[in-house]
């Protein structure tokens, strides 16, 4: 029988927050829920020391908006907000978050006969491989509960992750059950606020970095190099060598 729960919170890269984007990425941070606390407390304590008052209790990490000074963050030195983000991923390395990814290279898929596929639906289906592939070997005696950003702008975004999940995950009718490939998965999945949710704000981030690493970005690769290891598999389709070309 199945205990525990692990929270995995899952958040896509924005298709307008990357200048020039070669990859669609969908990225998980997966936090063991004994842990949860100490992550939100510590977050906060840094949020608080840094962020000024003016903006404190309407702050949420958006990383690429953050990252690059955007409105609200303007108000913030670059050395400041730089802080922040070094201090994100420390908490992401001292409390060793597993991070999973599927991405899109979309310079590859858009020279394929499978040009009109949806890039959301396949980061999806690569990351929930990844995703049960990680419990299957880290953790099998645990279950997940899947928490993605409600991204209310784009609803194209919600119903593809949605569809693709209904699809994996699979409802229970009878014995023994057939969860489908997402066998270690809650039931359902469930879109949240992302500013009242640390989880989703580090996924923002871990995403954010790797979809910069991805497309060749050197200004965050420092950080990105610090989150590398805590990811337990990442992967990028179409491959070279399964290329069927137009």
């Amino acid at each position: 029988m199945l205990s525990s729960v692990n929270i995995v919170y899952l958040d896509d890269s924005k298709q307008d927050k990357i200048r020039d984007k070669k990859f669609q990425v969908i990225g998980a941070v997966i936090i063991p829920d004994d842990i949860f606390y100490d992550i939100e407390q510590d977050l906060g304590y840094y949020v608080y020391e840094t962020v000024s008052e003016e903006l404190l209790e309407t702050f949420e990490f958006h990383a690429s908006d953050l990252w690059q000074g955007n409105p609200p963050f303007d108000i913030i030195s670059a050395p400041e907000r730089r802080r922040l983000f070094s201090e994100f991923v420390k908490i992401l390395d001292e409390q060793k978050i597993s991070i999973v990814y599927g991405a899109v290279d979309l310079c590859r898929l858009y020279g394929t006969i499978y040009a009109s596929s949806n890039v959301i639906d396949m980061a999806f289906r690569l990351c929930a491989h990844a995703l049960e592939d990680w419990f299957m070997q880290k953790s099998p005696d645990t279950f997940g509960l899947l928490i993605c950003d409600d991204d209310r702008t784009n609803s194209k975004t919600k119903n593809a992750i949605t569809n693709a999940f209904r699809q994996y995950r699979h409802f229970v009718r009878g014995s023994p059950p057939e969860r489908g490939l997402l066998a270690h998965i809650h039931d359902d999945m469930y879109f949240g606020d992302s500013k009242f949710s640390v989880g989703i704000q580090m996924a923002d981030v871990c995403t954010f970095l790797i979809s910069r690493h991805l497309a060749g970005y050197d200004d965050t690769e420092e950080m990105y190099k610090r989150i590398e290891p805590l990811i337990f598999r990442g992967t990028i389709e179409p491959q070279s060598d399964k290329i069927v070309t137009l």
